[in-house]
């Protein structure tokens, strides 16, 4: 059976299903983010006034970079590729010189601008494949425009496989756990800023450099409210400990705090703070499969556990005075 193609707007865009659905207008806000700034990088090309990428300024924190991520991936998406390991070296090359094209940079660099495209392309193929095969009834659905007919057949197929079911079935409830009505709930809420953009827009307006924790609170919560249960009880920790610190007098690093309290970095990120993370903490490790060592702040830890066996030496003789009260 012939499929129609589908299109990047409008009439043939994937049906998600209704217990899935994101926030309100925040797929759509990503989606018109990612085309208009790729649009507006293209016609820059047009005119010979391509953006140059450097290091530590216009790189792959910026919006008008990272949004041209996916057009280079659809731009040569040739077979079913649904994860980083599944694309040939070759195809990555294009992927990468599809990118590269549309900007200016220094030879020096550009190796360090492959490994950073390389690890945003390994989360956006992922999102790529989710997009599509989160749908009712996938047979049914159009293929999209930028995915070969046959490699839209295969992907049919696979999602039809156990282990794909299963593992599809964990993430899904992984997702769903930390809301209030078991619903799947976007957590950012910022469209297509990310966390960096949003760190480094707060550092100009404030005229200094935002903490962790308000990066968290922009980038997670919408009205003073957050979207799961996770994120509010997080925030709630942070708070009380950052209370009892104070309470003791205790000299304390708020970034140090927040890092504890979301336990460290995970997959080389840490929670709530994306790529942001990188702006607030040091790492070691390679490039791609990033560390989870974390340089913490001088006696942050010894200093918790200092505190937390105050308060519990406390409790416990207040409950002895009351039993000797009791007698």
């Amino acid at each position: 059976v012939q499929r129609k193609r589908g299109s990047s707007s409008g009439k043939g865009r994937l049906q998600p299903r209704a217990q899935l659905q994101p926030q309100p207008n925040e797929e759509d806000e990503v989606s018109s983010g990612e085309e208009s700034e790729e649009q507006e990088v293209e016609d820059r090309t047009k005119k010979g006034e391509k953006l140059h990428l450097s290091p530590g300024n216009i790189w792959f924190n910026h919006t008008k970079v990272a949004n041209v991520v996916t057009p280079s991936i659809k731009g040569h998406y040739n077979d079913l590729y649904c994860s980083w390991k599944e694309v040939p070296n070759e195809i990555r090359i294009k992927w990468f010189n599809n990118f590269k094209m549309k900007f200016t940079y220094d030879k020096d660099d550009e190796e360090e601008m492959r490994k950073n495209f390389y690890q945003k392309c390994q989360k956006r193929l992922k999102d790529m494949i989710f997009r599509v095969t989160d749908v009712e009834n996938l047979e049914e659905q159009e293929c999209p425009k930028w995915m070969p007919e046959q490699a839209y057949t295969r992907l049919i197929a696979r999602t039809k496989d156990p282990k794909w079911i299963a593992k599809s079935n964990i993430c899904r409830e992984n997702k769903r756990k930390h809301s209030e009505d078991g619903k799947i709930v976007g957590t950012h809420h910022l469209g297509s800023i990310s966390a960096v953009e949003k760190a480094t827009r707060m550092t100009n307006e404030n005229k200094k450099d935002p903490t962790a924790v308000e990066v968290f609170k922009e980038v997670h919560s919408r009205g003073g409210k957050f979207a799961t249960k996770k994120d509010q009880n997080l925030n709630d920790e942070f708070n009380a400990r950052k209370q009892q610190l104070e309470a003791a007098k205790t000299n304390f690093d708020e970034n140090e705090l927040f890092l504890d309290v979301v336990g460290g970095r995970k997959k080389g990120n840490v929670y709530g703070l994306g790529e942001a993370s990188d702006h607030f903490f040091a790492k070691t490790g390679g490039s791609l499969k990033l560390s989870s060592a974390t340089t913490y702040a001088p006696g942050i830890i010894s200093l918790l556990q200092e505190e937390n066996k105050r308060l519990k030496e406390e409790s416990d003789a207040r409950l002895v005075a009351q039993e000797e009260s009791n007698r």
